[in-house]
């Protein structure tokens, strides 16, 4: 074939693409009939998909976060652990991308958390802090606990800004089980030993620790 017919060939198969693109583009309407879901820790939920024309030759799903959420190839949501992500179809029959917003809520409430804002002053803490305030201290912050599990909460200064949190538990009135299962609802685990879990939030570390001298406890620190 010489360089002229090779050109011309293809000039028509580029023509031809163009021309079939044009004729039968994707069509426009994919859509979630849900924009927005709310479901709890370890409940899964099916999301489902309309179209304008024919049934797509196959939907592709995403998660944003897998660590919140995870969904399968039929678009079936399963809750991992707590907080809110995004979860997108799509397909090649479409040229859209619709998306549900997705957010799982913790179903044990066990303590309240601290408040975590890590480098705040001691008055940001009071003014933050729903709890009685039990004793201060040039460094430190102590508080009553909120219910029967929890004996205390100490937030702890270097400098003036917060470093630490730590819930202090109550063993005769909570197992380590329901600990563990509030911290897996809200983090995603990192480390495991017999005695320490350590688990990652998004700016910041929580820590569960258990031993003889202080007994049951979570501590919060910044990353």
């Amino acid at each position: 074939m010489n360089r002229f017919n090779a050109f011309s060939a293809l000039s028509i198969f580029l023509f031809s693409g163009c021309l079939e693109e044009r004729l039968f583009p994707p069509f426009e309407s994919l859509s979630l009939l849900e924009s927005e879901v709310q479901i709890e820790y370890g409940e899964e939920y099916q999301l489902s998909v309309e179209f304008s024309e024919s049934f797509p030759s196959q939907v592709y799903w995403k998660s944003k976060d897998e660590s919140i959420v995870e969904v399968n190839n039929s678009g079936l949501l399963i809750a991992i652990r707590a907080g809110t992500t995004v979860v997108s179809a799509s397909s090649m029959d479409y040229s859209n991308t619709p998306e549900c917003l997705v957010t799982v809520h913790p179903t044990n409430f066990l303590f309240q958390e601290p408040s975590i804002k890590f480098n705040s002053t001691k008055e940001v803490i009071k003014r933050n802090e729903t709890r009685t305030l039990s004793s201060e201290g040039e460094n430190q912050l102590v508080y009553r606990g909120e219910n029967d599990h929890v004996r205390s909460i100490l937030y702890t200064f270097d400098k003036g800004s917060l470093v630490t949190a730590v819930v202090f538990l109550r063993s005769n009135f909570t197992s380590r089980e329901d600990v563990i299962d509030f911290l897996e609802q809200r983090y995603s685990r990192e480390e495991y030993s017999s005695e320490n879990i350590w688990y990652k939030g998004e700016r910041y570390h929580a820590l569960y620790l258990e031993d003889g001298s202080l007994g049951m406890r979570v501590m919060y620190q910044g990353r």
